[in-house]
């Protein structure tokens, strides 16, 4: 079971209101005591949800971004399959971990919406593994929480404007280690953690978190408007 992170339930105000809805979206952190609480209460706050509102907690968190419109869409989807991953695809059946599905395979339409150990989402960050180093940049973890694009920009920003790279280093956190980053709801707490943390290290610099903040890849930067 997986659970979707919902952007119109977290920044309802689409950036209009930033300060409140992130006020608003932070408000669980505060109160929650385990993972299962926090997941719970921001899913009763519209900021995840689901594809069973009353099914099993999710044991998947890998940050997937949808709409709440969406999110009813793919539960109105009533043929599921749970018989765990797809191993093989042959021409009259598609066999999973746990059993196999009739197919046709020329009448059928495969399309793979996994997310597993690609750029922004990699789960095999090792304890040393640092994202500058002499004559190389090196991507992997994404700081900024399931975005990869600001991430991005964050690191071209800090190559292109600061020359030492102890201090680059020092002003990324992101989650290492096979225990830490496994793909369950501790990652999204981990990674929120991570994320404040990174933005409480650049604003010793002026310039590099406003770069940041007011990011067109940033999802959640107040709206010019």
């Amino acid at each position: 079971m997986s659970g979707f992170f919902l952007r119109d339930g977290a920044w309802p105000s689409n950036g209009r209101e930033w300060y409140k809805d992130t006020d608003r979206f932070l408000l669980p952190f505060l109160s929650a005591k385990s993972v299962k609480d926090l997941f719970l209460a921001m899913e009763k706050y519209g900021s995840v949800g689901r594809l069973q509102p009353e099914g099993a907690f999710p044991e998947v968190c890998k940050g997937a971004t949808i709409d709440t419109e969406e999110l009813q869409k793919l539960r109105s989807i009533k043929d599921v399959v749970r018989l765990g991953r797809v191993t093989s695809i042959g021409p009259d059946s598609m066999i999973l971990e746990r059993g196999s599905v009739p197919i046709a395979a020329n009448e059928t339409l495969f399309v793979d919406c996994m997310a597993e150990n690609f750029y922004g989402y990699a789960s095999n960050i090792h304890e040393k593994f640092t994202i500058f180093e002499p004559g190389r940049v090196n991507l992997g973890p994404s700081p900024l929480v399931f975005n990869p694009s600001c991430s991005s920009s964050l690191f071209a920003y800090l190559e292109a404007n600061f020359s030492d790279d102890a201090i680059k280093n020092e002003v990324i956190y992101f989650l290492k280690g096979k225990k830490h980053t496994e793909t369950t709801p501790k990652l999204l707490l981990g990674s929120f953690l991570a994320q404040l943390k990174t933005l409480q290290a650049l604003g010793k610099y002026g310039p590099a978190v406003q770069f940041v903040l007011q990011s067109r890849t940033n999802q959640d930067a107040p709206s010019p408007d």
